[in-house]
């Protein structure tokens, strides 16, 4: 990365107040995961358009290598459609009540695996002296 890209990569950092610019936290917000400067990456917004920084943007890594070379609508399709379906998964797992909102057991859906039993510890010393017991004996 050159100094001008350097430069131009810190205004962009300030003017976005180290926020990635797609909605990547809730789609409600509108706001992007607050991360260090060296965790964003610069991306054009418009692939065909100008080099300036008037076409520039901060992305974490995750939502450039969504969009690679596609609009930004493309990006904010990606993530309402990923919160619309977060948000079905959760009404699935809850049933509405009149007075209260009660939570489905996990434990009705899957079964629960079992626990191994755990293994007796022995001490090295025991374990020499039996051995030698056995030798002796045999």
């Amino acid at each position: 990365m050159n100094l001008h890209d350097q430069v131009m990569k810190e205004k962009l950092y300030r003017a976005q107040r180290g926020r990635c610019n797609a909605p990547c936290v809730d789609y409600a917000q509108r706001s992007g995961i607050f991360l260090p400067e060296r965790l964003l990456e610069c991306d054009h917004i418009d692939s065909n358009g100008p080099d300036g920084i008037e076409n520039r943007q901060l992305l974490c890594s995750h939502c450039n290598r969504v969009k690679r070379d596609q609009p930004m609508e493309y990006l904010m399709n990606y993530h309402r459609k990923r919160w619309e379906q977060e948000r079905r998964k959760r009404e699935q797992l809850t049933i509405f009540w009149p007075e209260r909102v009660v939570k489905k057991r996990r434990a009705e859906q899957w079964p629960v695996p079992q626990r191994r039993p755990k293994p007796q510890y022995m001490h090295p010393a025991l374990v020499a002296g039996m051995a030698g017991v056995l030798l002796l004996s045999g």
